[in-house]
């Protein structure tokens, strides 16, 4: 019986590691600054997570679906040029122009993973050098200038205090949390990651549920880049250099193993919470932000070796 106790704890902590260390580390941070738990401190938290925390709701779906995308930095950068060039026929043309053609990237991304079957490394590597040329060129290798400010209501506007990208964002993850967790395709998702080759013996198209998930990402980079243009009113080549590295982390951190068949919506969601809390507390520390790059870094490589370590224990089990 006790044995079954022990078992039973152990479980939970392994389970809710994360939501444990976040826990821990925000008391930690309100007792050495008693700034950190006020109401604008949290909300800061939140819109500083926004944009990276988008892109890893559809990076979930793709790393449980066995891959991962690389290019979803300069999607989102091609996503902020193009609304910023198709601003002069209106706010809403400009917007949807732009989370189409990032849709678009993703679907043809999809595609290639699974019709031309290219490493999803290769294929989304290769993406991103070809998005970040378009930019470039789009750009011409300067920061452009939006053409209205309009939009800059939609990054600076609140409901109750709350920031409406904030909103956006917590709704994202609500919405598709139910998704992936309620939905037959969700479930699909699952079985594809876990055994591809079983799930297509059930009947499940693998082709159909990878191509989905591809294009789903890139929805998700095409509202990042609105979000980024609402708050700017500007876009640039060098957005979201490092919005890949930062969406898988965040991921990975969640629990959602990069093996495949493993992970939740709501569990990134802690993932990008804690990163949001640990950039917060390097920043109040002083921490410059190349040793930032340095900390995230090592904090993939860990997480990294320990998800290589679970899968290798399941296979003797």
């Amino acid at each position: 019986m006790e044995k079954i106790e022990k078992k039973k704890i152990f479980d939970f902590i392994n389970n809710q590691k994360i939501f444990l260390i976040l826990i821990a580390l925000v008391i930690i941070l309100s007792l050495s600054n008693r700034l950190f738990l006020t109401y604008e401190n949290i909300i800061n938290i939140l819109f500083q997570i926004v944009l990276t925390g988008i892109i890893a709701i559809g990076m979930t779906f793709i790393i449980i679906g066995g891959d991962f995308d690389l290019s979803v930095g300069a999607n989102m950068a091609l996503a902020a040029t193009v609304l910023v060039i198709l601003e002069k026929y209106g706010l809403a043309v400009s917007i949807i122009g732009a989370i189409l053609v990032s849709s678009l990237v993703g679907l043809i991304s999809g595609v290639f993973v699974t019709k031309l079957k290219i490493n999803a490394f290769v294929t989304t590597l290769a993406m991103m050098i070809f998005l970040k040329g378009w930019v470039l060129l789009l750009t011409n290798s300067q920061t452009i200038q939006g053409q209205s400010d309009t939009i800059l209501k939609l990054g600076y506007g609140t409901v109750f205090k709350v920031p409406f990208s904030v909103i956006i964002f917590l709704v994202l993850y609500i919405v598709f949390g139910l998704v992936l967790s309620k939905t037959i395709w969700g479930r699909n998702i699952y079985a594809v990651g876990n055994n591809s080759k079983a799930a297509h013996f059930f009947g499940i198209s693998i082709a159909k549920t990878k191509i989905l998930a591809f294009t789903l990402v890139g929805f998700f980079c095409g509202i990042s880049g609105v979000i980024l243009v609402s708050r700017l009113n500007t876009a640039s080549a060098t957005y979201g250099n490092d919005t890949a590295l930062d969406a898988i982390t965040a991921v990975l951190l969640g629990g959602t193993s990069l093996s495949g068949g493993e992970g939740s919506v709501f569990k990134t969601f802690q993932g990008v919470l804690l990163l949001g809390v640990l950039s917060n507390a390097m920043i109040v520390l002083n921490i410059t932000p190349y040793l930032q790059q340095v900390i995230k870094g090592l904090i993939l490589i860990i997480i990294l070796s320990i998800d290589s370590y679970y899968v290798k224990v399941n296979k003797f089990k």
